[in-house]
């Protein structure tokens, strides 16, 4: 299991297969935005690749040297439950160790489906 930088090619692929079902439109930066801070040096989107597959990502936007914040994560439905998620999070910590890592989560009461919003607040925390 590694968790590395994504190229060009799997953040396209990342984006359609992953995020795009995963997340509301309106919550879903355009890839164009995605890449245009990549070229930046400002994003890092990293890519969980199991046994060749690639079954998770994880997306920060790197703010001023030393804080980063966590602008998405998500899981291969096929592997959602079983413990993808953590260990992304794990790996981030690692590859990022003495950064502060932020993230945030809509608030249930305000969340279109209110069970997934309780479900990744019970994750992050």
């Amino acid at each position: 299991m590694e968790l590395r930088t994504a190229t060009l090619p799997e953040l396209n692929a990342v984006y359609e297969k992953l995020l795009r079902p995963a997340f509301p439109p309106a919550e879903l930066k355009p890839l164009r935005a995605m890449t245009e801070m990549l070229d930046d040096g400002c994003y890092d989107p990293l890519v969980l690749v199991e046994d060749g597959e690639i079954t998770g990502a994880c997306f920060l936007w790197m703010g001023v040297p030393g804080w980063t914040l966590l602008d998405y994560l998500c899981v291969s439905p096929t592997r959602r439950g079983g413990g993808a998620g953590g260990e992304i999070l794990r790996l981030v910590r690692e590859l990022y160790a003495g950064w502060t890592i932020f993230g945030e989560s809509e608030s249930p009461a305000e969340a279109p489906d209110p069970a997934m919003a309780e479900r990744r607040l019970g994750f992050y925390t």
